[in-house]
């Protein structure tokens, strides 16, 4: 839960009291035009940005006193898609796993897994710095799935896939959820979501203009067109 975040960056407020819920075993998804603020909220969550007022609250932990307790829960997924190039991607991912003391006999058959189910098991022994960008978004979501956190914190997850790996990379989100996993994501992509999202917050010049399902969304924007209809009346600040 955001309870009246305030956070300023260069003597300009990017979050001006946001307040909004997330919810446990749903995909949370943020929604807002370009500068609204969902990456400084991101940010915030993970700890990484110091509140200027107002509290983050993740499973009872405060992200003012408890910030390393709130990371140790949480797997993130940001927009840049970090990696040593001259490792293989298999080795990128393993360097991970060590880096959280995870045993590479547990965790090879999961990396199996994952990379069998969005067919890129044969990219594992390839240099990472030769794949596109869509392929180390990808693989950036399987390292972080590897680790096993119970939430799962993504920034644009099918940014630069192809239609079939976007595909895939969602059924592989909602299957997490499905497991119990409790996603916070940001996206701009429409099919993302009218295909995960089970909670939406709309945020705009760092405030919270709505939050709910995307039939409340919908409604309450434009009850007799479509979601991105609705989507587009509230990015414009239009109701």
């Amino acid at each position: 839960m955001f309870d009246q975040v305030r956070k300023s960056l260069n003597s300009k407020f990017i979050l001006n009291s946001l307040s909004f819920h997330f919810y446990s075993g749903q995909v949370n998804v943020l929604l807002g035009p370009n500068g609204a603020g969902k990456t400084t909220a991101v940010r915030c969550l993970l700890g990484l940005l110091k509140l200027d007022h107002g509290d983050i609250l993740v499973d009872n932990l405060s992200v003012t006193s408890s910030a390393a307790k709130i990371r140790d829960k949480v797997a993130f997924v940001p927009q840049e898609d970090a990696g040593y190039k001259s490792l293989t991607v298999k080795d990128n991912i393993l360097l991970i796993t060590k880096l959280n003391k995870l045993n590479d006999k547990d965790v090879l058959p999961l990396i199996i897994s994952y990379t069998d189910q969005l067919k890129m098991t044969e990219l594992l022994p390839q240099d990472w710095g030769k794949l596109s960008g869509g392929e180390k978004r990808a693989f950036s979501l399987i390292r972080a799935l590897i680790l096993n956190k119970p939430i799962l914190v993504l920034d644009e997850p099918t940014a630069g896939l192809d239609l079939q790996r976007a595909s895939r990379v969602r059924r592989l989100i909602k299957s997490e959820v499905e497991m119990g996993k409790t996603v916070v994501m940001s996206s701009h992509i429409l099919s993302d979501i009218e295909n995960l999202a089970n909670h939406m917050v709309i945020i705009r010049n760092g405030q919270t203009i709505m939050e709910g399902t995307k039939e409340d969304i919908k409604n309450h924007f434009a009850p007799d067109s479509s979601l991105d209809e609705a989507l587009i009346v509230a990015f414009e600040g239009e109701s």
